[in-house]
């Protein structure tokens, strides 16, 4: 059995169990780093930096790796927990149901939600709320946020309602490029049958929800949750009165937003817009 490195902590964390394990399973197949990055479809030094928990991979690379080392699903399942361990406290119950959800309605005061950001989007988020996470740091984050698109990607995916704040539409998070393909991701994703999207044009006055986003939740069986959101907190509201009152909030808004249809040309016309910024040179 090959032994962790003695001179890291990280190797007693699921991320670290993950490094460990890959560099496990490639010494006792007898593969060289090259040989393994040739059939996993990544640079030797990439494979390298994972194995020594300095880089935690995308989704591919891992399920990549996990069939060139013959893991069985191991390295998978291990990239799931560490994928896990990335997210904030407050926010792990929430990340839980919404994987058994069937139907989820959000209202997003000012971001794209999470289960629809692109990686470059998610990115200039995350490192403009958090300025003194390191850029791995803020890597692992962005690799934990895009895996939780994979409930829209299951064979029966949950029903997405989304009311978009105009201000989410119009603040160029990342700037205008970065905005451009996240604008075009919300507009592919309005196509699919099981999404809905509506934007709260600034027209429509007071929001009833002022302060942070909004998720409900409704499951098969079992009673709707909602979760409040802010900059850096969160919870999760179970009463029933209480969700009963956040649904009819929600509903208010819904009827205040633009049609699905118009809401989309709404879109399309932003995404035009970024467009001619980002092919506008700057001023020397």
């Amino acid at each position: 059995m090959t032994a962790a490195p003695d001179d890291s902590i990280l190797f007693v964390t699921a991320r670290g169990m993950f490094a460990s394990e890959a560099r496990r399973l490639r010494e006792e197949a007898g593969l060289s780093l090259t040989r393994v990055g040739e059939v996993a479809r990544c640079d030797k030094g990439y494979v390298s930096r994972i194995e020594r928990g300095e880089k935690f991979p995308k989704e591919s690379v891992a399920a990549a790796l996990d069939e060139a080392l013959g893991a069985r699903g191991l390295l998978e399942r291990l990239w799931l927990l560490a994928v896990s361990g990335s997210i904030d406290d407050y926010a792990r119950r929430f990340m839980e149901l919404e994987q058994r959800a069937s139907k989820m309605h959000k209202y997003m005061a000012q971001t794209i939600p999470g289960i629809l950001q692109t990686e470059s989007y998610a990115r200039a988020l995350i490192g403009a709320s958090r300025p003194r996470l390191s850029a791995e740091q803020v890597e692992e984050l962005v690799v934990a946020r895009v895996a939780r698109q994979r409930i829209l990607r299951r064979e029966e995916p949950p029903l997405l309602w989304a009311v978009l704040d105009e201000a989410v539409i119009r603040c160029p998070m990342g700037g205008a490029s970065v905005m451009v393909r996240q604008l075009e991701r919300v507009a592919q994703a309005a196509g699919q049958p099981d999404v809905t999207i509506q934007v709260l044009p600034f027209s429509a006055g007071a929001r009833g929800l002022e302060g942070g986003s909004l998720t409900i939740l409704s499951f098969p069986r079992g009673s709707d949750v909602v979760y409040r959101e802010g900059i850096d907190s969160g919870s999760l509201v179970e009463s029933a009165e209480a969700v009963s009152d956040y649904s009819f909030r929600y509903d208010l808004l819904r009827v205040k937003a633009l049609t699905p249809e118009a809401s989309i040309d709404l879109i399309q016309t932003a995404i035009e817009e970024y467009r001619s910024c980002a092919r506008t040179p700057e001023p020397t």
